[in-house]
Protein backbone atom coordinates (compact mmCIF):
# COMPACT_ATOMS: atom_id res chain seq x y z
CA UNK A 1 0.00 0.00 0.00
CA UNK A 2 1.46 3.54 -0.81
CA UNK A 3 1.82 5.76 1.95
CA UNK A 4 -0.29 9.11 1.28
CA UNK A 5 3.16 11.16 2.67
CA UNK A 6 6.57 10.53 2.17
CA UNK A 7 8.45 10.44 6.12
CA UNK A 8 10.42 13.23 5.00
CA UNK A 9 7.28 15.81 4.40
CA UNK A 10 5.83 14.62 7.65
CA UNK A 11 9.15 15.24 9.51
CA UNK A 12 9.50 18.93 7.97
CA UNK A 13 6.04 19.83 8.70
CA UNK A 14 6.18 19.24 12.33
CA UNK A 15 9.68 20.81 12.61
CA UNK A 16 7.91 23.87 10.57
CA UNK A 17 4.61 23.76 12.92
CA UNK A 18 7.37 23.32 16.23
CA UNK A 19 8.92 26.71 15.22
CA UNK A 20 5.99 28.25 14.04
CA UNK A 21 4.74 27.49 17.20
CA UNK A 22 8.27 28.36 19.52
CA UNK A 23 9.28 30.76 18.06
CA UNK A 24 8.91 33.95 18.23
CA UNK A 25 9.66 36.94 16.01
CA UNK A 26 11.52 39.03 18.17
CA UNK A 27 14.51 40.39 16.28
CA UNK A 28 16.97 38.66 19.46
CA UNK A 29 19.98 37.94 17.01
CA UNK A 30 21.79 40.72 15.01
CA UNK A 31 23.79 40.73 12.32
CA UNK A 32 27.11 41.99 11.99
CA UNK A 33 26.86 43.51 8.39
CA UNK A 34 24.73 46.83 9.03
CA UNK A 35 23.78 47.44 4.83
CA UNK A 36 21.28 44.96 3.21
CA UNK A 37 22.09 44.18 0.16
CA UNK A 38 19.19 42.47 -1.58
CA UNK A 39 15.81 42.36 -2.41
CA UNK A 40 12.43 41.02 -1.20
CA UNK A 41 8.82 40.29 -3.10
CA UNK A 42 5.45 39.21 -2.59
CA UNK A 43 3.62 38.26 -5.82
CA UNK A 44 6.14 40.68 -7.32
CA UNK A 45 5.89 44.16 -5.25
CA UNK A 46 8.93 45.24 -3.35
CA UNK A 47 9.37 45.01 0.10
CA UNK A 48 10.96 46.39 3.00
CA UNK A 49 13.55 44.66 4.44
CA UNK A 50 14.28 46.38 8.20
CA UNK A 51 17.25 43.40 8.64
CA UNK A 52 18.98 40.22 8.13
CA UNK A 53 20.67 37.20 10.48
CA UNK A 54 22.23 34.55 8.66
CA UNK A 55 23.48 31.71 10.58
CA UNK A 56 25.43 28.62 9.59
CA UNK A 57 24.64 25.59 11.96
CA UNK A 58 26.47 21.93 12.12
CA UNK A 59 23.52 19.50 13.37
CA UNK A 60 24.86 16.12 14.63
CA UNK A 61 22.89 13.62 13.52
CA UNK A 62 22.44 9.68 13.82
CA UNK A 63 20.79 9.16 10.82
CA UNK A 64 22.91 7.37 8.69
CA UNK A 65 25.78 8.65 10.69
CA UNK A 66 25.81 11.65 8.61
CA UNK A 67 25.92 15.49 10.26
CA UNK A 68 23.75 18.26 8.61
CA UNK A 69 24.75 21.79 7.48
CA UNK A 70 22.10 24.28 7.13
CA UNK A 71 22.34 27.62 6.13
CA UNK A 72 19.60 29.76 8.04
CA UNK A 73 18.67 33.08 6.95
CA UNK A 74 16.14 35.32 8.64
CA UNK A 75 14.33 38.42 6.44
CA UNK A 76 12.67 41.03 9.16
CA UNK A 77 9.93 43.21 7.93
CA UNK A 78 7.97 45.25 10.40
CA UNK A 79 6.52 42.57 12.81
CA UNK A 80 7.02 39.60 9.78
CA UNK A 81 9.99 37.18 9.12
CA UNK A 82 10.98 35.30 6.25
CA UNK A 83 13.04 32.42 7.08
CA UNK A 84 15.19 31.05 4.24
CA UNK A 85 16.95 27.41 5.19
CA UNK A 86 19.57 25.41 2.81
CA UNK A 87 20.54 22.25 4.08
CA UNK A 88 23.17 19.46 2.97
CA UNK A 89 24.74 16.53 4.42
CA UNK A 90 28.48 15.29 5.29
CA UNK A 91 28.65 13.04 2.82
CA UNK A 92 28.50 15.69 -0.04
CA UNK A 93 31.52 17.11 1.58
CA UNK A 94 30.32 21.06 2.01
CA UNK A 95 33.28 23.32 2.61
CA UNK A 96 34.65 23.98 5.74
CA UNK A 97 32.43 27.06 7.43
CA UNK A 98 30.30 27.21 4.39
CA UNK A 99 27.47 25.03 2.45
CA UNK A 100 27.76 23.63 -0.87
CA UNK A 101 26.76 26.21 -3.82
CA UNK A 102 23.90 24.80 -5.88
CA UNK A 103 20.37 25.01 -6.05
CA UNK A 104 18.42 24.06 -2.93
CA UNK A 105 15.19 22.48 -4.16
CA UNK A 106 11.74 22.75 -1.82
CA UNK A 107 10.75 19.62 -3.20
CA UNK A 108 12.71 17.09 -1.38
CA UNK A 109 13.00 13.55 -3.67
CA UNK A 110 15.39 12.42 -6.22
CA UNK A 111 13.28 13.82 -8.98
CA UNK A 112 14.10 17.43 -8.00
CA UNK A 113 17.69 17.36 -8.32
CA UNK A 114 18.26 17.01 -4.65
CA UNK A 115 20.92 15.04 -3.69
CA UNK A 116 19.50 11.70 -1.33
CA UNK A 117 20.75 8.56 0.33
CA UNK A 118 19.60 5.78 2.21
CA UNK A 119 16.44 4.21 2.23
CA UNK A 120 13.17 5.17 4.15
CA UNK A 121 12.71 5.91 6.40
CA UNK A 122 16.17 6.59 7.28
CA UNK A 123 16.28 8.63 3.59
CA UNK A 124 18.28 11.92 3.90
CA UNK A 125 18.38 14.65 1.14
CA UNK A 126 19.68 18.28 0.59
CA UNK A 127 17.38 20.55 -0.07
CA UNK A 128 15.52 24.43 1.01
CA UNK A 129 12.31 25.50 3.16
CA UNK A 130 11.36 28.97 2.88
CA UNK A 131 8.65 29.93 5.48
CA UNK A 132 6.66 33.33 5.73
CA UNK A 133 5.71 34.48 9.52
CA UNK A 134 3.15 37.01 9.58
CA UNK A 135 0.32 36.86 12.75
CA UNK A 136 -2.46 35.36 12.47
CA UNK A 137 -0.88 32.59 9.82
CA UNK A 138 2.11 31.60 7.91
CA UNK A 139 3.42 30.46 5.06
CA UNK A 140 5.52 27.45 3.99
CA UNK A 141 7.25 25.71 0.99
CA UNK A 142 6.96 22.50 2.79
CA UNK A 143 5.00 19.94 0.01
CA UNK A 144 5.71 22.77 -2.91
CA UNK A 145 7.51 21.47 -5.97
CA UNK A 146 8.37 24.98 -7.69
CA UNK A 147 10.64 26.22 -5.13
CA UNK A 148 14.26 26.94 -4.49
CA UNK A 149 16.93 28.69 -2.65
CA UNK A 150 19.85 29.07 -4.69
CA UNK A 151 23.36 29.90 -3.02
CA UNK A 152 25.17 31.06 -5.79
CA UNK A 153 28.76 31.92 -3.94
CA UNK A 154 29.67 31.33 -0.53
CA UNK A 155 32.91 33.10 0.73
CA UNK A 156 34.35 30.61 3.58
CA UNK A 157 37.00 32.81 4.86
CA UNK A 158 35.28 36.18 4.99
CA UNK A 159 31.56 34.33 5.86
CA UNK A 160 29.64 35.99 3.29
CA UNK A 161 26.94 34.48 0.87
CA UNK A 162 24.85 35.18 -2.56
CA UNK A 163 21.20 33.16 -2.46
CA UNK A 164 18.43 33.87 -4.96
CA UNK A 165 15.16 32.17 -4.06
CA UNK A 166 11.59 31.48 -5.24
CA UNK A 167 9.04 29.53 -3.90
CA UNK A 168 4.85 29.91 -4.27
CA UNK A 169 4.38 29.11 -0.32
CA UNK A 170 1.20 28.10 0.48
CA UNK A 171 -0.93 29.01 3.55
CA UNK A 172 -0.50 26.12 6.64
CA UNK A 173 -4.29 26.98 6.83
CA UNK A 174 -5.66 27.47 4.04
CA UNK A 175 -3.75 25.39 1.00
CA UNK A 176 -5.66 26.99 -1.57
CA UNK A 177 -4.33 30.62 -0.59
CA UNK A 178 -0.75 31.09 -1.61
CA UNK A 179 2.04 33.81 -2.05
CA UNK A 180 4.71 34.23 -4.50
CA UNK A 181 7.77 35.57 -3.07
CA UNK A 182 11.53 35.95 -4.65
CA UNK A 183 14.26 37.64 -3.77
CA UNK A 184 18.30 38.08 -3.72
CA UNK A 185 20.61 39.18 -0.91
CA UNK A 186 24.33 39.45 -1.68
CA UNK A 187 27.80 39.54 0.03
CA UNK A 188 24.85 38.55 3.41
CA UNK A 189 27.48 37.95 6.35
CA UNK A 190 26.89 35.27 7.99
CA UNK A 191 27.90 33.75 11.42
CA UNK A 192 28.89 30.00 12.83
CA UNK A 193 27.64 28.38 15.71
Amino acid sequence: MKQPYSPMLIIRVVVFLSVLIFNSCKKDETNSSTQINGSLKIQQVNVTIDSVTAVLDTLVNSVNGYSERRLLIYIFSGNNKLRLMANNWSFQNPPQNGITNKSYMTCIDDSSGNSCIGVIPNRICDGGVIDWYTLPCGYTSVGTKSGYVDIVSNDTINQTVNCLFSCNLHNINANQDSLLFDGELNKLKYTIR
